[in-house]
């Protein structure tokens, strides 16, 4: 199973991509131009050959006639010497060899190189008067096709060496053109995460497709961030609604304080927390005395208005660490915490049936408020549990609670 290979830069990527391309267009090219050329060369090569032989032939006839062979020996050596012949060789009619030129064997590397290769041959008549006295047969070397593969690998090499240049500026052109903006939009993109700031946008770029994904990009941004923001609205709104629904889950509905439940809440933490030596809390229970008769004579809508004020009245003689709260029906409770001396139980009582004592706007008359009967009792002293503390309070509550007064004496 083969490996996932390493991403790599961009730049890198269409690095490569070019100068294989350039690569192998400049050989597939050079190639066939070195084709093309050596072709060439070969058929120039060979009519200068045939040029050469009819020259030669006419050189030598003088010679040939008079069959000297030093003579014509020396004229194909000059000849061969000046147009680099591989052999020239002169024969009689009866195929004897008249002169011969043979040069040295190569020794640079051109003529090693040409010896390798297929030579070209011409055999050219040579006449007197009209008359064929001997042929002449000369070969050529494939220099010229040495030297043309030389400079045409030259060229090749100087041609490679253009278009390596030439790539690298047009990589360069390209980076600043495609890998900058695709950087740039991944730089974005990274600190946008980071900072989860959606207020940012990618600039435009000068090619068309990335600048579309720029535009596109920014598009979502802006999506997102208005998604964003109504989420943060919906947040807001929600965590707003919690917090009413927890405020009123803690209220009576028909008074405006604390409700049972919270109330017994905020004892049982109360009652666990730590507290400084000699440091109480105190619970008051409170019932309002013949109630019952307030609902009869004069109906529930004012016994409401009878509990919500006593409710009122009951809050605004305590303190804000304090809490008031109705437990059911016509009983409250007050909790006092911290509760310095136990003394100061009997201070707030009197406190509390002074204030229940004045007459209160009940409709649209001022009328005078019912009695009420308070008990108490103090943690620890009373109890160890929220329920021993309340069932305590409850009970001293009864024991000073009148059969016909209406109001109680603390």
């Amino acid at each position: 199973m083969s490996r996932a290979q390493a991403p790599q830069p961009l730049r890198r990527v269409l690095r490569r991509a070019q100068l294989r391309v350039a690569a192998i267009a400049t050989g597939v090219v050079g190639g066939l131009l070195m084709l093309a050329s050596a072709m060439l060369l070969r058929a120039s090569a060979q009519n200068h050959l045939e040029l050469v032989a009819r020259s030669l032939a006419y050189t030598v006839d003088a010679a040939v006639v008079f069959r000297d062979a030093r003579a014509t020996t020396d004229i194909l050596a000059d000849v061969g010497r000046r147009e680099h012949l591989a052999q020239a060789e002169i024969r009689l009619p009866g195929g004897r060899v008249l002169a011969r030129y043979q040069p040295p064997p190569p020794e640079g590397l051109e003529d090693r190189l040409a010896a390798l290769l297929p030579s070209f041959e011409v055999a050219q008549a040579v006449l007197a008067d009209g008359q064929e006295q001997a042929t002449l047969q000369v070969r050529a070397q494939a220099r010229l096709l040495v030297q043309a593969a030389g400079w045409g690998l030259l060229g090749l090499l100087a041609g490679m060496a253009s278009i390596l240049l030439a790539v690298r500026r047009a990589a360069r052109e390209l980076a600043e053109q495609v890998e900058a903006p695709l950087l740039a939009l991944a730089a974005q993109t990274r600190t946008i995460r980071e900072a989860q700031d959606f207020d940012r946008r990618v600039p435009s770029a000068r090619v068309t497709e990335i600048d579309a994904l720029a535009r596109d990009f920014n598009a979502l941004l802006a999506q997102v961030q208005a998604q964003r923001q109504e989420l943060m609205q919906r947040h807001v709104a929600l965590q707003s609604a919690h917090d009413q629904l927890a405020h009123q889950s803690r209220l009576d509905g028909l008074t405006g304080i604390a409700n049972r439940a919270w109330f017994e809440h905020c004892l049982a933490v109360a009652m666990t927390r730590p507290r400084p030596p000699g440091e109480r809390l105190a619970v008051l229970f409170i019932d309002v005395n013949d109630f019952k008769r307030v609902n009869d004579e004069h109906g529930h809508e004012v016994g409401d208005q009878v509990l919500t004020a006593l409710a009122g009245r009951l809050r605004g003689c305590v303190r804000e660490s304090d809490l008031v709260a109705r437990l059911g029906g016509d009983e409250f409770v007050v909790l006092i915490d911290p509760l310095r001396q136990r003394e100061d139980i009997a201070t707030l009582v009197h406190k509390l049936t002074s204030a229940l004592a004045h007459p209160a706007e009940l409709g649209s008359a001022a009328r005078p408020l019912p009695g009420v009967s308070i008990g108490a009792a103090v943690f620890p002293d009373d109890g160890q549990s929220p329920e021993a503390l309340l069932r305590e309070a409850d009970r001293q509550m009864y024991r000073r609670k009148p059969s016909t007064a209406s109001r109680t004496r603390p």
